[in-house]
């Protein structure tokens, strides 16, 4: 586990423990759960069967990784069968035929779950279980640590009323795409947007309601562009509209 923590991205952190766990407990699908919210979600697969558990998440409580988040004790040998995501599909129920499901202990409890699974019978021993427990308390705090920077990073780009990127975000991705378009020689437009006497209105009713037109603003910019556009707050009333291979006349129509 010395590895562990080098990297603040958390599909690395968890790459890095799964390739050394397979040294030490052999397994033929590995699981991270983490829990938020009174759920757990499959946030890193790792081995040929990982995806048959998909990426949707369950309450706690559900499936073995539920009764292990809930209860807070490992599973060893148990019936992957019994998972919610992985009794989706029929057809894998002759694939996975044991588990041993540990939890991921963060500072405000259980951070998550997790889980190994094999296609033999009976394939984990309880010294198996001793080598997951052992390192448990540092993945889980881990994890925490992870996500802590992924969100800190998310907000640092992100508009915090409209959920748009923000002018840092904005101008990274302005770079970007105006390298693209001088190295295929295409069209670029990018579009700056007011909303014209929009102090008054906030002079007029209020904060509360100028937050929510331009929330509302946001909302009719995003659904009137292109999947591959690019919509962002500059700041105050003002937007940013970037759009790949529009030239002056599409614009001005």
């Amino acid at each position: 586990t010395s590895h562990l923590g080098n990297s603040l991205s958390l599909n690395q952190n968890l790459a890095v423990a799964s390739a050394r766990l397979k040294q030490l407990v052999p397994y033929d699908s590995l699981v991270v759960y983490v829990r938020s919210n009174g759920r757990l979600t499959p946030t890193f697969q790792a081995g040929e069967h990982g995806r048959l558990f998909g990426a949707n998440g369950f309450a706690v409580g559900e499936g073995l990784s539920g009764w292990v988040a809930e209860h807070q004790m490992p599973i060893c040998n148990g019936n992957p069968c019994l998972e919610p995501a992985y009794t989706k599909d029929p057809n894998s129920f002759r694939t996975l035929s044991s588990a041993l499901v540990v939890p991921l202990p963060g500072s405000g409890g259980v951070a998550g779950v997790l889980a190994l699974y094999s296609i033999r019978k009976d394939a984990f021993s309880r010294d198996s279980m001793r080598i997951l427990l052992g390192i448990t308390s540092k993945l889980g705090y881990v994890i925490e640590n992870s996500l802590k920077y992924e969100s800190a990073q998310n907000s640092a780009d992100t508009d915090f009323l409209t959920g748009l990127p923000n002018a840092r975000s904005l101008s990274a991705h302005l770079a970007q795409e105006v390298s693209r378009a001088a190295r295929n020689q295409t069209p670029l437009a990018v579009v700056l947007c007011d909303l014209d006497r929009f102090k008054d209105l906030n002079d007029r009713f209020g904060h509360l309601e100028g937050n929510r037109i331009l929330k509302a603003v946001a909302e009719a910019l995003r659904q009137s562009c292109r999947p591959y556009d690019y919509v962002a707050r500059l700041g105050g009333d003002e937007f940013v509209v970037i759009l790949p291979n529009v030239g002056p006349d599409a614009v001005a129509s």
